[in-house]
């Protein structure tokens, strides 16, 4: 479970999703210290990528106020 909802991913399998999570748990990572936000993405692609939530935003946020922000978007 990502941010509180079920994942199915193809290429991972739920005992090394479980391995994942325990992992970021182990150095303090949380979900509850996470928002997850899915956005309209830009670029190449036409206007397919210009018109979809493409493009996924993931702000860590912990309790010494350092954010994380990573973006991933994939053409």
């Amino acid at each position: 479970m990502i941010l509180g909802r079920k994942v199915y991913l193809n290429t991972l399998s739920k005992n090394n999703f479980d391995v994942i999570q325990k992992k970021l748990e182990d150095i303090g990572v949380y979900p509850s210290h996470m928002e997850e936000m899915f956005v309209k993405g830009t670029g190449a692609g036409g206007q397919k990528v210009n018109k979809t939530n493409n493009c996924v935003i993931i702000k860590y946020k912990n309790n010494q106020n350092n954010n994380i922000i990573i973006k991933c978007h994939k053409y």
